[in-house]
């Protein structure tokens, strides 16, 4: 398959492959500009997937989530490749403001050490395989405020929102279909 059809099929959303295809795909390619069309294809379809899903869940009243952060994460790469943000909504964060929290994450110590996103500092509350929630406890928000960390792919998926049990319920079920829905665009 050339990669013209590839990347035709990547938007069509015809193509049900797992990451692992792609990076074999990339390595059998012969040049850098058709590497850089495949995943140029990857992004544009991600940021479809993203637009969509902040619309419906990302707001000021009645939405579950008051910021979302999508950021580039491969713990593999080397220290010299920092991460990007490739998203942000509600916020305006810069990467060098997420690099604590970057460090914190490749440390792996998720429930012996506190984080910063910001001025804002986090406990973590259950930790599972691919996630994790927090609750900040220097909030000045009588609900308080949490957070929901999930590794989706190359991605690290950063959603913010406010209030207790109720809010962090309805906050994971959102995190929960963007999750779903990036993972079958790129599995």
């Amino acid at each position: 398959m050339d990669v013209s059809a590839f990347c035709e099929e990547m938007m069509r959303g015809t193509r049900a492959s797992q990451w692992h295809e792609v990076f074999d795909f990339n390595v059998k390619l012969k040049s850098k500009a058709e590497i850089r069309a495949v995943e140029m294809a990857d992004w544009a379809a991600t940021h479809k997937i993203w637009d969509k899903w902040v619309t419906n869940n990302l707001g000021s009243t009645g939405e579950p989530l008051k910021v979302a952060l999508l950021i580039n994460y491969d713990p593999a790469a080397p220290s010299r490749l920092t991460s990007v943000i490739a998203e942000q909504e509600g916020s305006n964060f810069l990467a060098s403001e997420l690099r604590p929290f970057l460090d914190y994450i490749k440390r792996n110590n998720l429930q012996t050490e506190f984080f910063f996103i910001g001025s804002n500092q986090y406990l973590v509350t259950s930790v599972h395989e691919h996630w994790f929630c927090s609750r900040c406890i220097n909030t000045s928000k009588p609900g308080g405020e949490g957070v929901i960390v999930m590794h989706i792919g190359a991605y690290l998926l950063v959603a913010f929102y406010e209030g207790s049990v109720g809010a962090a319920t309805r906050a994971m079920v959102a995190v929960d279909q963007f999750m779903y829905q990036l993972s079958r665009r790129i599995h």
